[in-house]
């Protein structure tokens, strides 16, 4: 298999050449970090026997219960149904889908993603939309130019098959200069909208905007395409391109409550600033890279002044008890490198006492020398401020969690994968595929 970038964040070099991270996730936290680097074998291959255990499931709260569903031939990237609990897909890095019966939890292989992406691959991105056809988002790092390029491609099914998917065709192709340093964060998640429209997040190339003197890779910091979210018409099938908006560093991942509000996850830099959650508006800038969480200073000093005119919107605060927070020092929002990854929104089928929530499960530390965080999921409960999402009430809901790297609803459930095996940063099982589980409320 190829070494694909992480998804979630490239911390620096040495980081990325250490063992810890090398094995962290194909997804990119932007992220989106963020998404693999390198596994020791094609994600296709008959997996080995497993020397690490998987770990034992983590307590859940009164009224839920918890089961493994499966365990998986390679480590995931994403999740999606089309929510009635039948069936789940399970996205690889490296394009390969697997359908997985949640019933049974018997897996089959219904695409191989060298034959229809082929190269240095990293599949960051899943869904299917209103109509049955399912999207999947490969980037290709292409080295044959300079400086490298990030080739886009958004496949889409034709929706008219009545089992699964089997013509992914491309429908959306696009570029822009591969990551300085390796923080190449991709486009990533795909989710459909309230409003019918699909949203893609598009991390960004850079750690926070610096250029570089290797002939490799641009210098040009970030990309008008680069750090935001867009927004495509499904119903074209020739799509452009709009930026929905900007700011943002790793919106790993996003979804809708029941008032249509867009909440997202957001992964930071290297520096230490908190992890970000946004409410994200249409036309907005979210800071990057000129403001980092509720920070009022800017720890990189290669970047200059923000624009005068450009109006930034901060994250929403943790107003505790968990997730980072501090007493009398509310911080917006998780604690620095967690990598929150996907996010759900509970609806009226759950439990009066988590009804109205979100579950953002955080895939865990990845830079070494720094404390292990995350390995878990959260609990979130939104508060308005002037008719805004400006407030969280957040609580740890299931620990400790196996590199928690998407969250799926489906069928009154919840589904939770696994990337790997790895309880902590320096822990073992890095290198061996994680599974799904399954969150259910008693009845």
């Amino acid at each position: 298999m190829p070494r694909p970038v992480d998804a979630f964040r490239c911390r620096t070099r040495e980081a990325m050449n250490s063992g810890s991270a090398r094995h962290v996730i194909v997804i990119h936290l932007a992220l989106l970090v963020v998404l693999a680097l390198a596994l020791a074998a094609s994600a296709s291959a008959p997996v080995a026997p497993a020397s690490q255990p998987y770990a034992p499931l983590p307590p859940v709260p009164e009224g839920w219960a918890i089961r493994e569903v499966a365990k998986l031939p390679a480590p995931p990237t994403r999740v999606t149904s089309d929510g009635r609990g039948r069936f789940l897909y399970v996205l690889i890095a490296n394009g390969d889908l697997w359908k997985l019966n949640p019933a049974d939890g018997s897996l089959k292989q219904l695409l191989e993603g060298k034959k229809y992406c082929a190269g240095e691959v990293s599949a960051f991105g899943m869904t299917l939309d209103d109509r049955g056809r399912l999207y999947v988002i490969c980037n290709v790092r292409d080295t044959s130019v300079k400086p490298n390029m990030n080739r886009v491609t958004i496949f889409r099914s034709s929706g008219k098959h009545e089992t699964d998917p089997n013509d992914l065709k491309p429908w959306l192709k696009t570029d822009y200069p591969y990551g300085v340093n390796n923080f190449n964060h991709g486009v990533g998640h795909i989710a459909q909208g309230p409003d019918g429209m699909l949203y893609v997040s598009s991390g960004s190339r850079t750690d926070a905007d610096e250029a570089s003197d290797d002939p490799n890779f641009s210098s040009e910091g970030e990309t008008p395409l680069t750090a935001c979210i867009w927004r495509l018409d499904p119903r074209t099938d020739h799509p452009t391109i709009e930026v929905f908006a900007r700011g943002l560093r790793n919106p790993y991942g996003f979804c809708w409550d029941d008032h249509g509000r867009m909440i997202a996850t957001e992964n930071g830099p290297n520096l230490d600033p908190p992890e970000e959650l946004n409410e994200i508006k249409q036309g907005r800038h979210y800071g990057f890279p000129y403001q980092f969480a509720n920070w009022n200073h800017n720890p990189y000093r290669h970047v200059g002044s923000a624009p005068a005119d450009l109006e930034m919107t901060q994250p929403i605060l943790n107003v505790g008890p968990d997730g980072g927070f501090r007493e009398g020092a509310p911080i917006g929002t998780f604690d620095a490198h967690s990598s929150p990854s996907g996010i759900v929104y509970l609806n009226d089928s759950f439990p009066p006492e988590q009804r109205g929530t979100f579950l953002v499960p955080r895939f865990g530390n990845m830079i070494e020398k720094r404390r292990d965080v995350g390995f878990d999921v959260l609990q979130v409960n939104l508060r308005d401020v002037n008719g805004e999402a400006r407030e969280a009430e957040v609580k740890t809901f299931l620990k400790p969690v196996a590199r928690p790297v998407d969250i799926h609803l489906s069928g009154g459930k919840v589904y939770l994968v696994e990337y790997t095996r790895e309880l902590s940063l320096m822990g073992p099982g890095k290198d061996q595929p994680g599974r799904v589980l399954e969150l259910a409320p008693n009845p």
